[in-house]
């Protein structure tokens, strides 16, 4: 085999062979582009001369027993097997090799000549600077010492530590030398096809500045900075650099480099103009592609109007996720200053957000919010981004949403809606003055709608869907045997019709509950502030607690009985203990009592199967999808043998809360206008009761929706599996709508797919492990501060907010997801990110609550009021109080004791 390798020879890129450089420059050479020529001296010829020379036997001498920690010792170590090294002779063979290949470039042709490793100019290892480099080398002699230096510097001091770090062996680590041609550059520089600051995969960044571009690399001069869109090669930004030194092929010497004065009118111009810097972006753009798509970190030069590639390798720093590949349903630009907000995905966006069901479920909201802010006249709110996706979660657009509070609600009303809004912002969000004239015309326009007037909106749910048996057939969805029989377009389509089924359903609630729910939550509470004159300190809980039947209480219900049905037989129960998980179900069927519980339990499973998993994202399990999701809930409910019937609960809480309402009333009616008083106490809290029972149902609802959305889209993953397009079935929803038919259709570059996928499932599975708290405020993507819930660790008291009232001690377990429910015993208090639906089966078991997230009207804080416990929240609760603590709760001034005085104090 030749120990010496034309560019585009077919072993060009062969990276065992010519080492990360020299396969790069090998690939850029074969698909056409303006390479300068040149040649690589292989990894083998490195490895015959070695051994042949004895080099190796003397290296490896110097390595053994070496301190890697004894810096002193590993520089002094190198510096001698580099002296080893260099003292060499090339043998004749090899020598004559080089010669000729040199000798194709030109007659003593000025040549640069670079270290080339195996590992080196890969995603996961750069050994960026590590190895040497000589430029404008001339002359074989020159050249052939330059390769045994290239030689020797695979032993520098950083090189051997960074190989020893990453477990690399010494003994195979190997390195070939590139020689390519040098151009003289009247500008060169260094361009990034993505944008390793900000991580933005949108933009491209270029460094120019005249001369060679090791003026760059070696960091003596500031260069100019553009900043480019990718999509339109259009200059965003444009920063000037000082560039007052270049560095040119020395005038009077054989070989090597000089450092020059930039003269002052240029150093004070940009080194290259728009056009030229839209054409080197439309060059990076051409690369990025050839390798499938990944950024990519490009030395290039500019020479007598042409440009040239001198590198192109993998860029390393930077953590991209492509957000852009799953925004592009998106309404307008993104404003670098907006403030935005994790508060409402607390409250509505429980548990990790994937791409996937961002794009969908993001969308529907979005085009739900502007056809409300359209139907009021608010034409300065349309066109802005609602949503922003970060951390695995999604952020809430608060300078946008606080606009349209102003707008819709009268200064009484402010604080009811200002959950999203930042305290340092409250102040002028409650005090500016209502523009009566645009409130009207809204409040107008929204009357007079058949969907949205207040005397409909809630009717329309109901009959239309809810309870509209035609309409829940159509949420439920196709089943899987008739998608997999649609074609390819059949099914993005059906997908895009329950998109926009999810869109209708949602209407009327925009301005029901956004609106007109405030105003009456608000009206309320000044009207109880004002004249109420009770000593109920916790009126407001009870007030909003006890609801008329819902269809969460159906589901509780029937599960419950399920429950029971299991804990009265003595045949299932022992089937429950002997099997775990799904094999629990299918041990059911050897028992005709068993056969019969599969019966009931399928009828359960007709009605609430698109249940079971305490999360909205579509990547999540259903009971219908998986049985193991209901065993822990029926293991969590069997553990506690005098289970209070739900119906007993429901029935206590709602004579509490009825027992509120009356006195509420009484008192009211006390002094004058008493009557008055009275009526529109009760006529509000009437709508009051009746929107927190809807807001219940339409879960349940939308939750039908949702499932058969992510039916739909595993049946787009299943053929992109089926195709070779995916790995695996959950890698679908790590991609965007769009992004994923894509993939369907063929298209798609798999080696960017699948960095997408790899990316964007890290930060899912970081939120997910709920070891990490995203920050609650971002201006752009710059994190800011809010007065939040505080806690004291060291102090053994934590201070939250109090979401229902009580007073108990018990044993911390803390759960980080649903599927650890099964060790939760009888009167655990348990602490958790959030709970949603699925997380019902454990409040007939725990004690109490304290959740992260959330609010007074959060899913866990009203479960938690319905049961008779008591609930905190504070925020990061699950990393400041460690899982077995015994801890005091107190739900009504949001205070937990922490009793372990010891543990608490070691976390803090």
């Amino acid at each position: 085999m030749s120990t010496v390798i034309r560019f585009n020879d077919p072993t060009g890129t062969d990276v065992g062979l010519v080492g990360g450089k020299g396969v790069n420059l090998g690939e850029l050479a074969n698909a056409g582009f303006s390479v300068p020529r040149g040649f690589t001296v292989s990894t083998e010829a490195y490895a015959t001369v070695m051994a042949a020379s004895g080099a190796n036997d003397k290296v490896f001498a110097l390595l053994e027993g070496l301190d890697y920690q004894d810096l002193d010792k590993v520089d002094r170590t190198a510096a001698e097997i580099r002296g080893v090294i260099v003292d060499i002779e090339v043998p004749g063979a090899l020598a004559k090799e080089i010669a000729d290949a040199y000798a194709e470039l030109g007659d003593d042709a000025y040549v640069a000549v670079r270290s080339s490793g195996t590992a080196e100019d890969t995603v996961d290892s750069s050994f960026a600077g590590m190895h040497d480099t000589y430029l404008d080398i001339r002359g074989v002699d020159q050249v052939l010492d330059a390769v045994r230096r290239c030689w020797a510097s695979m032993w520098t001091a950083r090189a051997v530590s960074y190989r020893q770090e990453r477990g690399f062996d010494h003994r195979t680590a190997r390195l070939a030398v590139v020689v390519q041609t040098m151009v003289q550059a009247d500008v060169s520089g260094v361009m990034f096809t993505a944008n390793p600051l900000n991580n933005r995969t949108d933009e491209l960044v270029i460094n120019a500045a005249y001369g060679l571009g090791e003026a760059i690399v070696s960091g003596i001069i500031n260069p100019d900075e553009f900043t480019v869109d990718l999509a339109t090669v259009k200059v965003k930004q444009a920063n000037l650099g000082d560039k007052k030194l270049k560095i040119v092929r020395a005038p009077d010497q054989a070989s090597g480099t000089v450092e020059l004065e930039v003269a002052g009118e240029d150093a004070k111009r940009l080194s290259l103009s728009d056009a030229q810097v839209g054409e080197l972006a439309a060059l990076g753009r051409k690369v990025m592609a050839h390798y499938g798509g990944l950024p990519q970190d490009i030395e290039w030069a500019y020479v007598d109007g042409e440009f040239h590639l001198l590198q192109a390798r993998p860029i390393t720093a930077g953590k991209f996720t492509w957000p852009e590949g799953f925004d592009d349903w998106q309404n307008g630009p993104e404003e670098e200053d907006t403030l935005w907000t994790f508060k409402y995905a607390e409250q509505y966006w429980t548990g990790g957000i994937t791409p996937l069901f961002y794009s969908v479920r993001a969308r529907e909201t979005q085009v739900g919010y502007d056809n409300m802010n359209t139907r009021a006249g608010f034409q300065d709110l349309l066109g802005q981004r609602l949503y922003k996706y970060k951390f695995g979660t999604v952020y809430w657009n608060v300078d946008l949403d606080e606009k349209r509070l102003r707008y819709v609600l009268p200064k009484f009303a402010r604080p009811a809606g200002a959950n999203v809004v930042p305290t340092d912002m409250q102040q002028a969000f409650f005090s500016e003055p209502l523009d009566v004239v645009r409130w009207l015309k809204a409040m107008i326009s929204f009357s007079v709608s058949p969907v949205y007037s207040l005397s409909r909106w809630k009717k329309v749910i109901r009959e239309d869907y809810l309870f509209n048996e035609a309409a829940v057939a159509k949420a439920n969805g196709l089943p899987e045997e008739e998608l997999k029989l649609l074609s390819d377009d059949e099914l993005n389509k059906y997908q895009r019709s329950l998109q926009q089924y999810a869109i209708d359903f949602m209407d009327p609630l925009w301005f029901g509950a956004y609106t007109a729910m405030s105003m009456f939550f608000a009206l309320q509470g000044a009207l109880v502030a004002k004249f109420y004159t009770g000593t109920n300190a916790l009126l407001g809980q009870e007030l909003i607690s006890g609801l008329p039947t819902t269809l969460q209480n159906v589901e509780n219900r029937a599960f419950f009985e399920l429950t029971n049905t299991i804990r009265n037989s003595k045949t299932l129960s022992e089937t429950f203990a002997k099997n775990e998980g799904a094999a629990f179900f299918a041990a059911l069927e050897s028992s005709d009592e068993g056969r019969e519980f599969l019966e009931q339990y399928n009828e359960f499973i007709v009605e609430h199967g698109h249940r079971g998993h305490p999360d909205r994202d579509l990547i999540f399990k259903r009971r219908a999808d998986d049985p193991a999701v209901d065993y822990e809930a029926f293991k969590v409910q069997l553990a506690s043998p005098a289970a209070t019937p739900p119906e007993e609960l429901e029935t206590r809480v709602r004579d509490k809360r009825l027992a509120a309402e009356a006195e509420v009333v009484e008192n009211l009616g006390q002094g004058s206008m008493g009557m008055l008083k009275q009526q529109l106490f009760s006529l509000l809290q009437g709508q009051i009761i009746d929107f927190l029972v809807l807001r219940d149902d339409w879960r349940h609802f939308i939750d039908r929706i949702s499932y058969a959305k992510r039916k739909a889209f595993l049946e787009v993953a299943r053929r992109c599996v089926e195709r070779g397009y995916l790995n695996e079935q959950d890698d679908a929803f790590f991609l965007g709508e769009t992004e994923l038919f894509e993939v369907l259709r063929g298209g798609g570059q798999r080696p960017l797919v699948e960095a997408k996928i790899a990316a964007r499932r890290e930060d899912f599975d970081v939120f997910e492990s709920r070891n990490f708290t995203p920050p609650t405020f971002m201006r752009g993507e710059t994190p800011v501060d809010d007065a939040l819930p505080s806690a004291a660790p060291g102090s053994g008291a934590l201070v939250g907010v109090g979401t229902s009232a009580g007073q108990v001690e018990g044993r911390v377990r803390v759960l980080r997801s649903m599927s650890d429910i099964g060790a939760l015993e009888k009167g655990d208090v348990l602490i958790c990110n959030a709970t949603d639906p699925g997380w019902s089966p454990v409040f007939g078991v725990i004690s109490g609550l304290i959740i992260e997230t959330g609010g007074m009207l959060a899913h866990g804080a009203c479960l938690s009021r319905e049961h008779g416990i008591p609930a905190v929240q504070i925020v990061g609760a699950t990393q400041i109080i460690p899982d077995g603590v015994h801890v005091r709760i107190n739900g009504t001034t949001g205070v937990v004791e922490v009793l372990d005085m010891a543990q608490i104090g070691a976390t803090s």
